[in-house]
């Protein structure tokens, strides 16, 4: 109920272990889990597209996992200020390297949506890092639908343009 909630919400112990629990549900939600229902639910989706969106999503999350590394893992404290600054410079360079080209956009969005999701687990799970003994499950990590929702809002998936 309310009180459960505000109890999670307020002490350290409870946040940990819900994200432990949210983190361990995504195991079981992997990205080719994710894919396979996305194809099942909708059969105009080609072989070709979902092969497009499972290689934004293997980028996304090879990346992702790079930032987490060395700006989370391998740091006492987590350097936010560091990977904030990283993620916007690849923005910058990417916008002016790919403005009008549809491919280059395409090929450069796991690294956008990897710095974005990683600048929010870090935001969101760095003091609970710090104070559980940097224990990676306590940080929240996006789930596979979610990027692939995002994936299929910026039509990624689609052969010319957005």
């Amino acid at each position: 109920g309310v009180i459960g909630k505000e109890v999670v919400e307020r002490y350290r112990a409870f946040k940990a272990a819900k994200v432990k629990a949210r983190n361990l549900s995504i195991k079981v939600i992997s990205p080719d889990h994710a894919l396979q229902e996305l194809a099942a639910k909708n059969p105009c989706i080609s072989e070709d597209k979902v092969h497009i969106l499972r290689e934004l999503l293997v980028s996304m999350y090879e990346r992702y996992d790079r930032y987490m590394q060395e700006y989370l893992y391998n740091h006492a404290p987590p350097s936010l200020d560091g990977l904030v600054k990283v993620v916007k410079d690849h923005c910058e360079r990417i916008s002016e390297e790919a403005s009008d080209n549809f491919q280059s956009v395409r090929e450069n969005l796991p690294v956008i949506l990897a710095g974005v999701f990683a600048v929010w687990s870090v935001m969101e799970s760095k003091e609970i890092y710090e104070q559980e003994g940097r224990e990676g499950l306590v940080v929240t990590r996006p789930y596979p639908i979610q990027v692939l929702a995002i994936l299929r809002m910026l039509g990624a998936e689609r052969e010319k343009s957005f």
